[in-house]
């Protein structure tokens, strides 16, 4: 009898315990972006006649997109941390201490003391003693003290000397002098590092508006879009690059703009093609510092040309043009899904219904950001 009622007090625990970790996983959860888009997606598929929906060709493959600056992900790294914490926290921390704690201090503790004790205390004192202090003071002493004697002596005597004796001087004196001296051409500064250095303060975010993982386009000179949050008063290095290629396809700096949007990039201006079946991946990397390019701030995502088939060609020669983009998000074709659709949103600035399905692409791929300044333009248009 005793038994089947602890048997359901702890079936009755057990259950209590998992309403709250689920409770613990899922607040953060219906509150997060994360949530958020699959909302709009789902919402998306329930209502096909009103937004279209990006079908991507391969749903498993490697995440390609990279996006420079704040990713806005607040809530997934609140929950990631309070959950992984909490479990990891709890789970390693009784485990390992206990565990690790009773074994190693029941066994190693007295055989480590003694041992170690007896062995480290006798053996290296004397070892030690005896043997590094003669050879290190007499090594060190006869190598080191000419060596950095001569070497400091001569090194801080001529530089010194130099400033002092320049100081006065012109550039030019400064300079025939230096050479004179030492046979050797004086030190340059590269006034070319302050003049192409940038003091601005970064983007909080700058996107390509493609999907993570590789996106398709069956034209070979397509446009690649891209989003960034804030104004860049530099330039910004595009660079389009083959896979498996030596060299870039196309290199170029482009003018930095001057406020928060969405900017596009025809490669049909720059004379570039893609090859059928070819795959590309296309940079956007602000260089704050040229000298220093571990500074850089870098977007970058891939595309890869196919070609339609001949049903699909057919398809979309029977489809509205301002319908185009529903047909090319359905078969996968995001590249031109997107170009479509900014082309449509250009002629028409103030038909709010066609930002809207833009919103719900880029949210489809996970660009809030993007999607949020297409919210806020038709919110004051």
């Amino acid at each position: 009898m005793k038994s089947q009622k602890f048997s359901k007090n702890n079936s009755e625990l057990i259950f209590i315990g998992l309403l709250f970790v689920s409770y613990l996983f899922l607040t953060p959860y219906l509150s997060s972006p994360a949530f958020a888009f699959t909302q709009n997606v789902a919402q998306a598929f329930s209502n096909p006649d009103d937004m279209p929906v990006y079908n991507p060709p391969v749903k498993d493959a490697e995440i390609r997109r990279r996006e420079g600056g704040d990713s806005g992900g607040t809530s997934r790294g609140y929950t990631r941390g309070y959950t992984r914490g909490y479990t990891r926290g709890y789970t390693r921390g009784y485990t390992r201490g206990y565990t690790r704690g009773y074994t190693r201090g029941y066994t190693r503790g007295p055989t480590r003391g003694y041992t170690r004790g007896y062995t480290r205390g006798y053996t290296r004192g004397y070892t030690r003693g005896y043997t590094r202090g003669p050879t290190r003071g007499y090594t060190r002493g006869y190598t080191r003290g000419p060596t950095r004697g001569y070497t400091r002596g001569y090194t801080r005597g001529y530089t010194r000397g130099e400033s002092r004796i320049t100081h006065e001087l012109t550039d030019e004196e400064s300079r025939e002098l230096i050479r004179s001296l030492s046979g050797k051409e004086p030190r340059e500064t590269n006034p070319k590092t302050e003049e192409n250095a940038v003091s601005a303060s970064m983007p909080k975010r700058m996107a390509p508006l493609a999907p993570e993982r590789t996106g398709l386009t069956f034209k070979n000179q397509p446009v690649l879009s891209w989003y960034i949050s804030d104004p860049w008063p530099g330039k910004i290095e595009f660079t389009l690059n083959e896979a498996g290629a030596v060299e870039s396809v196309l290199k170029m700096n482009i003018d930095g703009p001057d406020k928060e949007g969405i900017y596009q990039i025809n490669l049909a201006d720059h004379n570039v093609t893609l090859k059928p079946g070819g795959e590309y991946e296309w940079f956007l990397v602000i260089v704050p510092v040229p000298e220093e390019r571990s500074a850089d701030f870098l977007a970058s995502a891939t595309i890869r040309m196919a070609e339609l088939s001949n049903e699909l060609s057919a398809r979309l020669a029977n489809t509205p043009k301002d319908k185009l983009h529903y047909v090319y998000a359905e078969e996968g074709y995001w590249y031109d899904s997107i170009e479509s659709l900014s082309q449509l949103i250009d002629a028409r600035p103030d038909d709010h219904i066609l930002k809207q399905q833009r919103m719900a692409l880029l949210r489809q791929v996970n660009l809030p950001r993007a999607a949020a300044y297409d919210s806020k333009k038709t919110s004051t248009d």
